[in-house]
């Protein structure tokens, strides 16, 4: 999950993750309500930073994420790399955490610490039943994600999904063609 604080470097997020070998299942682009906020981080109430972390986690959009690859928590943990941004920039400086966070609350993304805990958190974004109201929801093709926020001088883009073509950024907004041609160029 991409936190509030994360989300201005989605696009940078997004290749590190593509680049690191996982492949994306799932984005939803949600914010949360307080009530889900602290459903989400139910197993952190009555800790002392409970309320501080639910206000901050229902400040701004979050970008839910179903990563898929072999040991996929663990590799994930690396790439987050430890929960304090000081730390990570100073064990781990080429983690997320690292490069994008600020704080022990604001380190710009979160991860499960067990497959059980990943299920449910999977079903609390993903699901059917999920309350969320969702600003953005996405199932399809990886580069299309990368589409959405391809960021810097790039002038074009090759796609790692199917086609396997180049796509044209557009000179304003960014945002390239999709695989089948059918969105903005």
């Amino acid at each position: 999950m991409i936190k509030p604080d994360g989300y201005l470097n989605i696009g940078k997020v997004l290749s590190l993750v593509e680049s690191s070998g996982f492949t994306l299942g799932n984005l939803k682009m949600f914010r949360l309500t307080q009530p889900d906020a602290e459903e989400f981080y139910a197993a952190h109430k009555g800790k002392n930073y409970f309320q501080a972390l639910t206000q901050f986690m229902c400040s701004d959009l979050i970008v839910g994420l179903e990563l898929i690859n072999d040991d996929c928590i663990t590799r994930w943990a690396k790439l987050m790399g430890p929960e304090n941004p000081k730390d990570a920039k100073k064990d781990s400086p080429n983690s997320l955490r690292a490069l994008f966070g600020e704080d022990g609350m604001k380190n710009a993304v979160h991860g499960s610490e067990s497959q059980a805990v990943a299920q449910k958190e999977l079903d609390f974004v993903f699901s059917n039943k999920s309350k969320l109201k969702v600003s953005i929801k996405v199932t399809v093709e990886p580069c299309i994600l990368q589409q959405l926020h391809l960021l810097h001088h790039q002038t074009t883009y090759s796609c790692r999904g199917p086609c396997r073509s180049h796509h044209r950024l557009h000179p304003c907004l960014g945002i390239l063609n999709q695989c089948n041609a059918n969105v903005l160029a």
